[in-house]
């Protein structure tokens, strides 16, 4: 009987999460077969180990092995050996279904593409669970609030609006296939690059009103490594996925009709990255911008941010920024401030947060996410 989903999972060190995570995949209740691909990428503590004991008691699971190259890398590894119907991601210290599962989760993602097949995707809601850095929790129900039910064709700022996280989401193989899409390798924030190219010309969507997957937020995270503005490196990577967006694009000749899109994702990522990393680091993110947007002969006209940083011209760039900067200087500070006075995860800090929030609202999705 053919595959209807293939669920790929890719693992690296998460012995901790990998019987929580794979029990809460094999044991969903499907109208069709599925495969389990779960893709080691180099683990050196004992998942490969519980892999092989959980694939004696599930027969879906299916396991491949390669030296560590990355998430990228893996879960493209798995999209080679998928031979589903649907496509679904599921992250090794993540689960399916909120607090618990229903076994129902894996379902409800299917059942809109399998009803109708002008739909390109289907999203649910996300539980997301701050084992640390809980701080982020307003920002994060924003960032991963589900901005529609049902069927819905997004336009393209509803797609720039809607969280690029690939988990949480049920894919089209014949989609992918038909995009040769894979995700970039060695660069980080490799969601949003997939998220814009598989909805850069499929973009109806169905939103499904449930939780279908639990994120957990720890200290090993990227994005807690990011949000620390300590590695401009890591933080730039940003841009860099902008580009290859941009570039892809390009391939699929819809630059006209993507261009103001695409001019926002660079400056939502160039923002991003002056945002979080060092100060001292500022002036050589603005020049590196610039130099991919003259290398790739981006048109910027309608941008003032983008073609003041394609211009090269330092003193332009910061005049445009200075009030910008000084706000996200406020910002940073009245956060700081409230994490003294209040304590976390009560409703004086609830309220507090959403005032700043407020006040300063133009910020903050830049500073959060």
């Amino acid at each position: 009987m053919p595959i209807l989903v293939s669920v790929i999972v890719p693992i690296f060190n998460a012995e901790k999460y990998l019987l929580t995570c794979i029990e809460s995949i094999a044991k969903q209740k499907i109208n069709g077969d599925m495969e389990i691909i779960c893709v080691d990428d180099g683990s050196s503590d004992k998942s490969i180990c519980i892999l092989h004991n959980l694939a004696s008691i599930y027969h879906q699971i299916q396991i491949l092995q390669q030296s560590n190259q990355g998430s990228s890398a893996a879960r493209n590894f798995g999209l080679d050996k998928a031979s589903g119907k649907y496509i679904v991601f599921v992250d090794a210290d993540d689960k399916l279904g909120g607090k618990s599962y229903t076994g129902n989760e894996l379902q409800s993602l299917i059942d809109p593409l399998e009803n109708d097949a002008s739909i390109d995707f289907s999203v649910g809601r996300v539980n997301v669970v701050h084992e640390f850095d809980s701080n982020r929790k307003l920002s994060d129900a924003n960032y991963y609030k589900l901005p529609f039910f049902g069927k819905k064709q997004l336009s393209d700022q509803e797609i720039f609006q809607l969280h690029c996280s690939a988990w949480s989401k049920c894919f089209r193989k014949k989609i992918i296939d038909e995009l040769s899409l894979r995700y970039p390798l060695n660069l980080h924030f490799e969601d949003a690059y997939w998220h814009s190219c598989y909805m850069c010309k499929h973009h109806v969507g169905y939103g499904v009103d449930r939780v279908v997957y639990s994120y957990f937020r720890r200290e090993s995270g990227i994005m807690f490594k990011t949000f620390q503005s300590k590695d401009s490196k890591l933080a730039f990577e940003h841009v860099l996925i902008a580009e290859l967006i941009y570039q892809n694009f390009q391939k699929l000749n819809l630059l006209d009709q993507k261009l103001e899109l695409i001019l926002k994702i660079f400056e939502t990522s160039y923002h991003f990255a002056l945002w979080h990393s060092p100060e001292k680091d500022a002036l050589l993110i603005m020049w590196k911008t610039g130099e991919i947007l003259r290398k790739n002969q981006i048109k910027c006209t309608n941008s003032t941010l983008l073609s003041n940083l394609k211009s090269g011209l330092p003193e332009r760039i910061f005049s445009y920024d200075k009030n910008i900067e000084k706000e996200a200087i406020k910002w940073r500070k009245l956060v700081e401030i409230l994490e003294k006075i209040f304590p976390p995860n009560t409703f004086r800090r609830k309220v507090a947060v959403n005032l700043i929030v407020a006040a300063y609202s133009r910020l903050g999705q830049h500073l959060f996410h």
